[in-house]
């Protein structure tokens, strides 16, 4: 079995799961910001940038990151591995808001 320490220094996901995991984190830490230091960033202005660069995948998630994400989301690290992809296969989407308000939709759809 793989791993974390395995895994490469910076890992890219499948577009659907990452929109998913970020969503999750969102909804959980409130924040751009906030999911950054429960990923273990240190406060400091512009911190919201690097995990939206993450969420829209602009940018791969490091390594010595991705296991605090898996803990605020609740995803095992079995699901993660199921997901992962090159850097080449790792695709862009334009705007996280948009991809949080459907989340939202999704979830409240299914508490009613």
């Amino acid at each position: 079995m793989v791993t974390l320490d395995e895994l490469p220094s910076t890992i890219y996901l499948k577009t659907e799961f990452r929109i998913e995991l970020f969503c999750k984190a969102y909804y959980k830490a409130g924040s751009l910001a906030s999911i950054g230091v429960e990923m273990g960033y240190k406060s400091r202005r512009g911190l919201n940038g690097v995990p939206r660069d993450m969420w829209l995948g602009r940018s791969g998630i490091p390594r010595k990151h991705i296991a605090s994400l898996l803990t605020l989301t609740g995803v095992s690290v079995n699901e993660l591995f199921k997901n992962i992809v090159t850097k080449e296969e790792s695709q862009e989407v334009d705007n996280w808001m948009k991809l949080y308000e459907e989340y939202k939709l999704r979830n409240n759809s299914y508490k009613k």
